[in-house]
């Protein structure tokens, strides 16, 4: 459990591991490999050092993924 007024929801850790590492999986294809098992592990470790509930983390991948995603639909060329 993390501790009293420790934690956040969502984890901002999570939100910008997981926007970079979409961003560059979308653009660079060939990076999803490298970059979306780090943000995963990223989210992963929040959990198990206690600062995060996993709800926490997977609402702040979520979210980030999300941001990156919708900006690069909106201003990327079709």
């Amino acid at each position: 459990m993390p501790r009293s007024g420790g934690w956040s929801f969502p984890s901002d850790h999570a939100t910008l591991a997981a926007g970079p590492a979409v961003g560059l999986a979308v653009l660079w294809p060939r990076l999803a490999a490298i970059t979306l098992p780090l943000a995963g592990a990223v989210a992963l470790l929040r959990v198990l050092v206690g600062v995060h509930y996993p709800h926490d983390v997977l609402a702040g991948a979520l979210l980030g993924g999300a941001v990156v995603a919708a900006v690069l639909l909106a201003f990327m060329p079709c």
